[in-house]
């Protein structure tokens, strides 16, 4: 139910702003590179503290794993390696879909979005990301075109932004749209690349 869903709405987030600078023309253009090997490849550090925990939110996060569980600055290598593992996680409720916001302290310049999750049937799949879009429902994220795309095929996957879409970001949306085939989606772990 899309207005049960709706319901379960993101609290403070950031006022009526931003747009991406406008639709793309050609959806190629939005397309994503992904790295699915070693961690390393991003030379930019986690900026995930300088995100504002208190406004981010997630739209149809399930109540007993929301994304406050993997919301956290996961610094070391090793315990990156260890999210996969990990009894906390953010999973989906009504459905299979996810819509996380991400409003950042001060203006960022994230270079790339990494994601992990079990290889099961409830991973996500398709993600889109969104930049300084903060007020989107899921019908808008649908229907928008994102600042990227990509489609999740491994355990971890390292996306890279787009630096000249990216050079002043305010805040972040990431819409997984889709999973594997399961009733919910699971994600473990979410880190955010960059520099102030």
């Amino acid at each position: 139910n899309r207005a049960a869903r709706v319901g379960n709405a993101i609290r403070g987030v950031v006022g009526k702003g931003g747009s991406s600078g406008g639709k793309a023309k050609d959806k190629e253009k939005n397309s994503a590179t992904v790295d699915d090997g070693k961690y390393s490849v991003i030379t930019e550090e986690s900026i995930l503290e300088l995100v504002d925990v208190s406004r981010a939110g997630c739209m149809n996060e399930s109540a007993s794993h929301p994304l406050s569980s993997i919301l956290t600055n996961k610094t070391s290598q090793k315990r990156r390696a260890a999210a996969i593992s990990s009894s906390s996680f953010l999973e989906s409720d009504a459905d299979e879909q996810l819509l996380i916001v991400l409003p950042f302290k001060q203006a960022v310049k994230p270079r790339a979005v990494v994601l992990q999750a079990k290889l099961h049937d409830s991973a996500p799949k398709t993600v889109k990301i969104f930049v300084n879009m903060p007020n989107l429902d899921f019908q808008d994220a649908e229907d928008a075109d994102p600042t990227v795309e990509f489609t999740m095929e491994n355990e971890k996957a390292t996306l890279k932004l787009p630096a000249t879409k990216c050079n002043c970001v305010s805040s972040m949306t990431i819409f997984i749209e889709d999973n594997n085939g399961a009733d919910t989606t699971v994600l473990h772990h979410l880190d955010i690349i960059g520099k102030k």
